[in-house]
């Protein structure tokens, strides 16, 4: 994932973020989730993507504090709103899904992937062919 422009969300007063029961566990995620976190008012987190495995469920990766962090979203849109209140995101995040491939001569390469309905042969990956074929 290349991250060209996060998306800012500026904490307007103090918020507790609680992780929640059904949230994705470790070995799910890339990156550390939390249990709690405490933010201040002033306080900038910088997201940086969703990562899902397809069935609508996931995290947002966000950078806090110098950590990078799996977390539900606890932040409203701006101009929409939200039961925080205290949280509001400035601009969405601008990112590209970069996936490496390999042909059967062994060559390989970066394809920029536009959607994240990809099939491949990493482990989560159930479906899907077991390689790409030319057609006709």
């Amino acid at each position: 994932m290349r991250v060209e422009r996060p998306g800012i969300v500026l904490l307007r007063g103090s918020f507790r973020y609680v992780r929640p029961e059904d949230f994705p566990g470790p070995k799910q995620l890339p990156a550390p989730a939390p249990d709690t976190l405490t933010f201040q008012a002033g306080d900038t987190v910088f997201v940086l993507d969703w990562d899902s495995d397809g069935d609508g469920s996931g995290a947002w990766h966000v950078w806090y504090r110098g950590h990078h962090l799996a977390v539900e979203k606890f932040w409203s849109e701006r101009g929409r709103y939200s039961s925080v209140g205290t949280a509001e995101l400035l601009g969405r995040p601008v990112s590209t899904w970069w996936v490496q491939v390999r042909d059967t001569r062994g060559r390989a390469g970066w394809l920029a992937v536009a959607d994240d309905n990809v099939a491949g042969k990493a482990p989560h990956y159930e479906d899907g062919p077991e390689r790409c074929v030319k057609q006709g």
